[in-house]
């Protein structure tokens, strides 16, 4: 576990007089509320990241005035900004946004939509949003990593671990925000509130074919790389996960907004809790003794082979290490700010007086858990595989064997406990690697 926490206070006096003075703009975009179903993986992989409390935007103070630097979080934006939703003006509003989310490689439609909701209901002024908001995605890709190989006295460049995978993405985003104004010109008040919940279930299916591990042979060389080549007796890695992520969000603010004929006086507090649980539950499973062979026909895809060996056979891949692991991350934030100007003639001009004052504290816990597992019995990858069933990728050039079924995988470890050992070293190392990098 590891906690964070952040506090500043920021006092700002300025005056300004309608003198002539040099002109200096700035333009803030405001977005609307992004669709995070439609993030990239890459991108959700990098939020813990993004919201780092120790970040250095946490430090910067910024301009004096009314908005001062320090109402900025880690990603730079004003605390109040996470609030969408304006004052109702008295007039009804009723809005409905059907929506529907596709990608052709995942072949599957996604409703969505959001429904607004205005209502002067007495002297109260009532607003509710309500959306959700889900996509699912299949994402094909090939990598490889190549390796100096010793053959013959020379060293030639080797297609040392080429692999193939596929992922899958089910997001779903649902969000709520309310919104009351009450008050009369002289006084306001207001209160708003937003929820969101959204949920992402990734699975990935990766077959690496291990050709350095093997005795090589040269087929085909040409300026010191290996254009084809064979090994004997290596290995196939066969590595599956399913990661599971929840994040629920929840804000506060409320404030009350004071005039006079030359005078205003703000008061608000801003109350959040972000907190994200990611659940990985990867399976490494491996086939040894396999014939492997590969050409470069194609400079961005190999041709593999493996001889007479059936890949699809999955009684001749054995459970090799099960790696678990839980993070759950909790950011608290807590505001508090005055803002007061007023208007007063100094020397004949019109001049105004301006000051706040800011309070914010900022909390980050994080409990994580990780537990690294090596097989010390044989599980065969065609017992934990279930209803599964092949994958094509690369626009079905490539056809890869039926993936593990994690929770059938799971409920046999814990139904057998004897088929793995947990290794103690290494849930130490890899433990302090994922703390370090959240």
């Amino acid at each position: 576990m590891s906690i964070s926490l952040i506090r500043y206070f920021t006092l700002a006096l300025v005056l300004v007089t309608s003198l002539p003075v040099t002109a200096e703009s700035t333009t803030t975009s405001t977005s609307q509320a992004q669709d995070v179903t439609q993030e990239s993986p890459r991108e959700r992989d990098r939020i813990l990241l993004k919201r780092n409390p120790i970040a250095s935007e946490y430090q910067e103070q910024g301009r004096l005035g009314l908005a001062p630097g320090a109402s900025a979080d880690s990603e730079g934006v004003d605390f109040r900004s996470k609030f969408r939703m304006k004052p109702l003006g008295g007039k009804p509003v009723t809005r409905i946004e059907p929506t529907i989310s596709y990608q052709g490689t995942g072949d599957q439609i996604e409703p969505g939509g959001r429904i607004m909701l205005g209502r002067q209901i007495g002297g109260i002024g009532a607003q509710l949003q309500l959306s959700t908001t889900a996509a699912t995605r299949v994402i094909s890709h090939y990598q490889s990593r190549w390796v100096e190989s010793l053959l013959e006295g020379e060293s030639l460049s080797l297609l040392g671990f080429p692999r193939f995978s596929q992922d899958t993405y089910e997001t779903r985003n649902s969000s709520v925000g309310i919104r009351l104004d009450a008050g009369s010109d002289r006084l306001q008040y207001f209160y708003e509130l937003f929820a969101s919940h959204y949920t992402d279930d990734a699975y990935r299916n990766r077959l690496e074919y291990q050709v350095a591990t093997g005795s090589i042979s040269s087929l085909n060389v040409k300026d010191r790389t290996l254009l084809a080549a064979a090994a004997d007796d290596a290995r196939l890695r066969r590595y599956f996960h399913r990661m599971d992520t929840t994040r629920d969000i929840l804000r506060h603010q409320a404030g009350i907004r004071i005039e006079r004929d030359r005078a205003t006086l703000d008061i608000s507090g801003y109350v959040s809790r972000w907190e994200n649980l990611r659940e990985w539950r990867p399976f490494n499973f491996r086939d040894t003794g396999v014939d492997i062979a590969y050409r470069l026909d194609d400079p961005f895809v190999p041709t593999v082979t493996v001889g007479s060996y059936d890949l699809f056979d999955l009684a001749q891949s054995t459970l090799a290490n099960h790696r678990p692991s839980d993070l759950l991350t909790t950011d608290k934030d807590y505001a508090f700010r005055i803002d007061w100007d007023r208007e007063m003639l100094l020397a004949g001009e019109k001049t105004w007086l301006s000051a706040g004052f800011l309070h914010r504290t900022k909390e980050r816990d994080i409990d994580h858990e990780r537990l690294v597992f090596g097989a010390s019995g044989e599980l065969p990858l065609s017992e934990v595989v279930g209803n599964r069933t092949s994958d094509s990728v690369l626009e079905n050039e490539v056809f890869i064997p039926a993936g593990v079924d994690v929770g059938l995988a799971l409920d046999r470890l814990a139904n057998e406990p004897e088929l793995v050992t947990r290794s103690d070293s290494q849930t130490f190392i890899q433990t302090l690697q994922e703390i370090y990098t959240s």
